[in-house]
């Protein structure tokens, strides 16, 4: 009997936590309107209870939010009078010219901006943005699809404008203006890799040298060492003054050339060559203009976050080159010499990069608080990119792996028991062993930032297992030592297997530069990697580890 009143009690208990619980679920949702039952429908709808709904929405669905506040601002704005509109232009005009160059930007907002101004235009031409404001707010938020429909809209209303004026060669301003707009629907359509476009596009409004349109082509085809060839030639003839085939390019085709040539050095891993072309264009010294390695301080660096700089995508290519190479001095003077607003940005868009820099400099505390500024810079740019934004979302994968590892890293060092025997450093590896970009749809940019931060990685677990075992306390804890001699030559062997993983995918893709920007996965990696292996193996039973390279399995 007191086992049934016991189960009874405790039945009865259960049935007080789920109505409780049901409850507290039921208090969490709002209740905005109440519909009657009965047989006779509801139909009879106040306008407040059709906002108060909306406006909640709008709260927690940043897509409903803009279709509704352009709904709303559409509604009011053709509902003016003609000349209240008129009235009305230039101060909204104004007011979105300040919120595309101040805030931060963000998908939804930004195109949000881009769609009241092109219902502004529609009206009067007053409210035509700058073309480039449009094109770099629609590059970094990124919006890419409100800022091509904006720049084409503003394209088709000039030419409607000049259509109504009389028939007259049209003005040095308005000129300028079109070939802006044209300009920077290139830089977003090559966004966008819409290649036919793009080819046309330039073909048509840009190419006054036959050159231009050849190394673009051989660019968008992959051909970067070609195309770089092409930009050197016609860039030294504009050093020279010509001579040119027919009229002198462009300042749009000339600025292709220079951003084109950054481009392929990225993509042809030529870092020391892409840092030395940076730091001359914003050095004014002789010695940078002879092109000797100046470093650059405070106010040369802080150049690289004006408008001009930014949208050459000069900031991101230092950022780039610096990183690569492991020049952490430059990377910290970068980081410590600029302004603080401009390192917000620079904390922004570069958080692996600065986690890595405070890595390899024994900063942990400040690594992790950048592996953490990176998840929620990601987690917030993925919230409100597109769902059909697939570039923009590709692009912000990629930068997950590096994050993920120096985190994985982290973990390893923070604990010094880790060091007590090669237990944990070998999960570590085998979990990278199996973590590679994929063939198909990452180039070998990607695949060589991997190699390069495992390597430091790699470099910094040596570290600290030697520290670690030089300490008296390690060894008389009574545990067994870890043979820290032959854990190098393991580290080294699975550096050499990854470049080797590397080297295959750069085959693949046919791209030899890899090879030759890194000497130690060159032609004869095989048999060094097979001459490496008789030396460590051996060595590595006696420390009796299971380190293994992941190519070999």
């Amino acid at each position: 009997q007191a086992i049934i009143l016991a189960q009874l009690k405790k039945k009865k208990q259960l049935e007080n936590f789920q109505s409780k619980q049901a409850e507290l679920r039921a208090a969490q949702v709002v209740m905005l309107r109440k519909y009657r039952t009965g047989e006779l429908p509801d139909v009879q709808f106040r306008r407040k209870d059709v906002i108060i709904t909306l406006q909640e929405l709008s709260k927690r669905d940043s897509s409903v939010a803009r279709k509704l506040f352009l709904s709303v601002f559409e509604g009011i704005f053709w509902s003016q009078p003609k000349e209240e509109k008129g009235k009305l232009i230039k101060p909204l005009h104004d007011c979105l010219q300040n919120l595309l160059q101040t805030t931060k930007y963000t998908s939804p907002f930004i195109g949000t901006l881009h769609d009241v101004d092109l219902i502004m235009i529609r009206e009067s031409t007053e409210a035509l943005l700058p073309p480039g404001l449009v094109g770099a707010s629609a590059y970094r938020a990124p919006s890419l699809q409100t800022g091509v429909l904006l720049l084409e809209e503003m394209l088709i209303l000039m030419r409607r404008r000049q259509q109504q004026l009389p028939k007259k060669e049209p003005s040095q301003e308005v000129t300028k203006f079109v070939d802006e707009c044209w300009a920077q629907l290139g830089v977003l359509y090559k966004a966008t890799h819409e290649e036919d476009i793009l080819l046309g596009l330039y073909e048509k409004h840009f190419s006054r040298q036959p050159q231009t349109k050849e190394a673009l082509m051989l660019e968008l085809r992959g051909d970067y060492h070609g195309a770089i060839q092409i930009y050197d030639e016609v860039t030294k003839l504009l050093d020279q003054g010509g001579p040119w085939q027919e009229t002198a390019p462009s300042p749009h085709e000339t600025e292709l050339w220079e951003t084109g040539r950054l481009e392929c050095m990225n993509k042809l891993l030529r870092w020391r060559n892409l840092l030395d072309n940076i730091v001359v264009e914003l050095s004014d010294t002789e010695e940078a203009a002879a092109a000797q390695r100046v470093p650059l301080k405070g106010a040369h660096l802080n150049k690289l976050f004006s408008e001009q700089y930014m949208q050459l995508g000069y900031l991101h290519y230092y950022v780039l080159s610096t990183f690569n190479q492991h020049q952490w001095s430059d990377l910290s003077e970068l980081h410590d010499s600029i302004t603080n607003d401009n390192r917000v940005v620079l904390e922004e868009l570069f958080a692996p990069e600065l986690g890595y820099m405070f890595a390899a400099r024994d900063d942990l505390e400040m690594a992790r608080y950048y592996v953490l500024a990176s998840y929620r810079s990601f987690i917030d740019r993925w919230s409100k990119l597109h769902p059909l934004a697939l570039e923009a979302r590709q692009a912000n994968l990629q930068k997950l792996q590096k994050t993920v590892e120096l985190e994985e890293f982290l973990q390893l060092v923070q604990n010094d028991k880790n060091f007590q025997s090669l237990k944990p450093l070998d999960n570590l590896l085998d979990r990278w062993r199996f973590r590679y970009p994929q063939v198909s749809l990452d180039d070998i940019t990607v695949w060589d930032n991997v190699g390069n931060t495992r390597s430091l990685l790699l470099e910094k677990v040596h570290e600290g297992y030697a520290k670690y075992w030089q300490r008296p306390s390690a060894k008389e804890a009574g545990n067994e030592a870890v043979n820290v001699s032959a854990l190098k030559p393991a580290l080294l062997l699975e550096r050499a297997a990854i470049f080797r993983k590397i080297s295959d995918v750069a085959r693949k893709k046919c791209h030899s530069s890899f090879c030759c920007s890194n000497p130690h996965v060159h032609v004869s990696l095989s048999s060094k990697l097979h001459h490496l292996r008789n030396v460590t193996l051996p060595v590595l039973n006696a420390c009796n580890t299971q380190i293994e390279p992941g190519c070999g399995r």
